[in-house]
């Protein structure tokens, strides 16, 4: 799980970050720089990455087990996001800060199939 705090505007010092790591699982929670005064006001997402050759069994633990557990620490502040394996979008992305690796494939490939 990881928190973002993004301090107000008015104070200042808008390039200051503090994050905090734990083992639970891929979770972002940020606070708007409107309302950062209160502790209630954060949106936590949490993203559930699923590989190409991966079944479904991973998706339904998740969901009957860790998803229960975290809409219970985070109430109604908590979002869910499935993705798939080449279809991650950019704010996925940009959590990897450009150290995601690809193994096999890369991104934008165009294969040229024909003798044009």
């Amino acid at each position: 799980l990881c928190r973002y705090y993004v301090p107000p505007d008015d104070e200042g010092d808008s390039d200051k970050s503090g994050s905090e790591d734990d083992e639970e699982g891929e979770a972002k929670a940020k606070k708007p720089s409107d309302t950062a005064d209160k502790p209630d006001d954060f949106q936590c997402v949490v993203y559930f990455w699923q590989g190409r050759d991966a079944g479904n069994m991973g998706w339904l633990t998740f969901t009957f087990s860790l998803q229960k557990k975290f809409e219970s620490l985070f109430k109604d502040k908590l979002e869910v996001v499935r993705m798939y394996q080449q279809q991650e979008n950019h704010k996925f992305l940009s959590h990897f800060k450009k150290k995601f690796l690809i193994r096999r494939g890369r991104r934008g490939l165009t294969l040229n199939l024909g003798g044009i």
